[in-house]
């Protein structure tokens, strides 16, 4: 039994040149190129604005996560290739090791958890959106929060 195996290169080239452009438009689970060059602290400073309407405290940790992206990165610009899971640690080495509140101290665990966090959320709501695909802050543990020991009532007789 002879089997013959045909080989259609324009074929093979065709398939090529569909997958490239599928590739490049966000089809098969991949960002587009010009999704991933846009400005991530646009889309951050976006959602801060739309916390605004909700509670107070939680707008004002959207805005202070905001000044510290920006005092950490220090380039006028942040595109969403940029943010991957080695500027994730560095900002979380960041919030734990340099930044420091308006009076100079450095911040609190629970602080350094909550800004994390928010970072966190922009880009899993950028992931839910299709504006990435491939979500680097999946692949970076949280900072964990101080858990301070619950304090229960006792009755003495």
């Amino acid at each position: 039994m002879k089997i013959s195996i045909e080989i259609r290169k324009p074929y093979t080239e065709g398939k090529r040149a569909i997958r490239l452009y599928e590739y490049e438009t966000g089809k098969h689970g991949l960002a587009g190129t010009s999704q991933l060059k846009a400005s991530f602290l646009d889309y951050f400073q976006t959602i801060t604005d739309e916390k605004a309407a909700g509670s107070q405290s939680n707008h004002s940790v959207w805005v202070s996560t905001l000044k510290h992206l920006k005092v950490f990165h220090k380039m006028p610009e942040l595109t969403f290739e940029e943010v991957d899971q080695a500027f994730l640690e560095s900002f979380k080495h960041y919030l734990t090791h340099v930044a420091r509140t308006k009076s100079t101290a450095p911040l609190s665990s629970n602080t350094q958890h909550a800004y994390f966090n928010k970072l966190r959320a922009a880009l899993n709501q950028a992931e839910q959106q299709g504006i990435i695909r491939d979500n680097p802050v999946r692949r970076v543990k949280n900072i964990k929060p101080l858990r301070k020991p619950l304090k229960v009532a006792t009755h003495s007789t």
